[in-house]
């Protein structure tokens, strides 16, 4: 009778521990997987899709007082792209901005406004990739639906909106100041690849990180 009892006991107690001790045997090869997911491989082919998202810092300062508009402007990959859990562009690479709005300051009436859009990216010495300011079918109201929709919907709002803010202004004294963007600063700017990228992991342009680039990154808290 003892005996029966201790096999009803072991029937219940040891599946709950095979189990126990088969989750704790998975654990480690799982911190393994997520550990090693963001290395970049040493060599082979790298294909970065349509439409890809990459934040970019600034390597340069600019202001609305002395840019002019189309302006070349030097930049760099802030953040590491990850594709298919592997580093296909590492932050660091250089790439190209330009000057895309540009409003300079008038005393007493306005304020200068400065806009930086990435428009390239140096995948080698020799060969520049196209970047784009929005995803394919998007436009500046992104998520939200086409400009023209939000426009028409919100129109009303939008002139109201636009009226109190011209009032305040006028009740206020404003300094027209230029806008200025600073070399490593926390200006954020981001972009989108025109196409698909095919390349070699060595062809990368930021295989040797200079190390003013790699500072500058590290100053911006883009990657943060």
């Amino acid at each position: 009778m003892i005996w029966r009892i201790l096999q009803i006991v072991l029937c219940l107690c040891l599946p709950p521990l095979l189990v126990a001790q088969q989750i704790s045997a998975e654990v480690p090869e799982t911190r393994r997987q997520d550990t090693s997911a963001t290395l970049a491989p040493s060599s082979g082919l790298v294909v970065v899709p349509k439409d890809t998202e990459i934040r970019f810092v600034l390597l340069e300062s600019v202001s609305s007082a002395t840019a002019t508009n189309g302006q070349l402007i030097r930049m760099a990959v802030a953040k590491d792209v990850i594709i298919d859990g592997m580093v296909a562009i590492p932050k660091g690479t250089i790439a190209t901005g330009m000057v895309s709005h540009l409003l300079k300051a008038k005393p007493g009436r306005r304020n200068g406004y400065l806009e930086i859009e990435p428009v390239a990216i140096s995948i080698d010495t020799a060969t520049k990739a196209k970047l784009k300011e929005y995803r394919t079918g998007e436009d500046a109201c992104g998520d939200f639906g086409p400009c023209w929709l939000m426009w028409g919907a919100f129109a009303p709002l939008i002139l109201i909106g636009l009226a109190t803010t011209a009032a305040d202004n006028r009740n206020r004294k404003e300094k027209g100041a230029e806008q200025s963007l600073t070399a490593c600063s926390r200006y954020q700017a981001y972009a989108y690849t025109a196409h698909k990228l095919s390349f070699q992991t060595a062809d990368i342009h930021a295989a040797n990180l200079a190390p003013e680039v790699q500072s500058c990154i590290e100053r911006s808290a883009l990657d943060k």
